[in-house]
Order: structure tokens, then sequence, then C-alpha cells
């Protein structure tokens, strides 16, 4: 639903109800290659310590979301081989956030930026963004999706517009 959502607000022909699916932005999208859609998940530092940011993940996240409609954290990290390790997302990632969101926005008016378990980032990492999730720079949008939003800190929680969305039956999964 967040990538749904964000491909909306780039579409350039939207419809009432939904994307058109054809313009330049959704055409980018379905190549999970438009400039102004940013993305931040849970993750593994590996030994070598040359993954360190999403960033460094980005082929991996592009090939895993863009081959299922419906995962769990589970299946990412079977997808990036991360054995027993926990993923979460770092404390460094958040001055990625605050980079990417000062930047101009490419080809669109606003800069998205999908942030999938908020719930796992570290209490640093989370600290870091209050005061951007409480003043984003203008034309921003931070979707947050949370499985468990009762484990976001309350300050974020206080800080965003919560909104639940019903489980899927397995029906309309299949």
């Amino acid at each position: 639903m967040a990538m749904a959502y964000a491909r909306y607000i780039h579409c350039t022909h939207r419809g009432a109800d939904d994307a058109c699916g054809e313009c330049p932005s959704c055409r980018q999208y379905s190549a999970l290659s438009h400039a102004d859609l940013h993305f931040v998940f849970p993750m593994v530092r590996n030994k070598d310590k040359k993954k360190v940011h999403c960033d460094d993940y980005r082929e991996a996240w592009s090939e895993f979301i863009s081959s299922r409609a419906y995962f769990g954290i589970d299946d990412w990290l079977q997808a990036i081989n991360a054995e027993n390790k926990q993923a979460i997302i770092y404390a460094d990632e958040s001055e990625e956030i605050w980079r990417k969101m000062t930047l101009k926005s490419f080809s669109s008016p606003y800069k998205i930026m999908i942030i999938w378990l908020p719930e796992r980032m570290n209490v640093e990492c989370a600290n870091k963004l209050l005061k951007l999730f409480e003043e984003p720079y203008p034309n921003t949008l931070f979707l947050l999706v949370s499985n468990a939003p009762d484990q976001l800190l309350a300050t974020i929680r206080s800080r965003v517009q919560q909104i639940t969305l019903p489980a899927l039956s397995l029906d309309a999964i299949a």
C-alpha cells in the first residue's frame, strides 16, 4: 500500500482512484528507479563493513520487493543471507535519511521515504529523526510501514499520523 500511495503521489497523469501506470514516473516506479523515492529497512552489517547503509543493499532490496507483493522480515533476512543475525535500522542510517531529505526533489514536487519496519530502528536512530518527523522539509513525505506500531518510540508515534490497514484475507492475497 505504501508503494501504491507513493506511486500515486508521483504519477503525472493520475486518475481519481489510481496512478496511470504508464507515465514516465509510473515506469520508474515499476523499475524501482524513481529519483524521489527512497527506502529505509532493517539490515545487517556484514563482517567486512562493506554494507553499512540501506543503499548498500539497494540492488538486493529492489530485486526482493520486485519479486513478491507480500513479504515479512524473515523473507528479507533469508534473501540477504543474514543467518541468525538481528536486522535493525542503525543509528548512522539517520544521517543518510537527513542527507536525502535535504536534497531538492529531482523529478517531482515530492520526495518520499518509505521506512519499512521502523520499530526496528535502534533508539539512537529514532531519536535523531524526531525533529525531521516533527518539522519535515517542504514537500517531503515519510511513510512508516510498521507491523508493530506500539513498539515505536512514543515520541515518534506522537509525530506521525497513524493509519491502520486491516489485514488482507488469504483469498485476497491469493
